[in-house]
């Protein structure tokens, strides 16, 4: 009885972890939006940018966290479960249901990284168009100031001292 309630708390934080995963995954994918619109604003916000990439970071290293605590659990529960599959039929039906939100979940998420990939190249080459012009334009403006300058110089003359 004693090892049924044990291998039933493991089970429970197996579906917990999933529940805690489909939650980050979500929230990734809100994140990935605020990152896409981001990129396809007109005016840039580095510090927003900065902000939203370190969030990202912060639920990776959460779902990296999750997934490892995922494994090392099932790994003490995984004979249980594929051995005693009539008796936990309901919580292997849960945690496959949980799984399948997962991977349609990760999809999504893939496909928006993609999305955002393909906005921030386009981003990039237009940030890149507006560089070169604006470089064009600083060098054209020093040289014009440099001209400029040289017009208000008189430069040393003789004078013919002979009468």
């Amino acid at each position: 009885m004693q090892r049924q309630k044990t291998e039933h708390n493991y089970i429970v934080i197996l579906k917990d972890s999933l529940k805690s995963k489909i939650g980050c995954l979500e929230d990734l994918i809100k994140l990935n939006n605020r990152i896409e619109k981001l990129a396809l604003g007109e005016k840039w916000d580095y510090e927003l940018f900065d902000e939203l990439i370190s969030e990202k970071g912060k639920l990776i290293s959460r779902l990296d966290k999750l997934d490892d605590g995922f494994t090392g659990v099932y790994n003490r529960v995984k004979d249980v479960l594929n051995n005693e599959k009539d008796i936990y039929a309901e919580d292997i039906r849960e945690l496959k249901d949980s799984i399948r939100i997962i991977t349609e979940l990760t999809l999504k998420l893939e496909k928006s990284e993609l999305k955002n990939k393909e906005v921030f190249d386009n981003r990039l080459g237009s940030m890149s168009k507006e560089i070169k012009v604006a470089r064009t334009s600083n060098k054209v403006a020093a040289n014009y100031y440099q001209n400029m300058a040289k017009l208000n110089v008189i430069e040393p003359q003789f004078m013919d001292k002979k009468k």
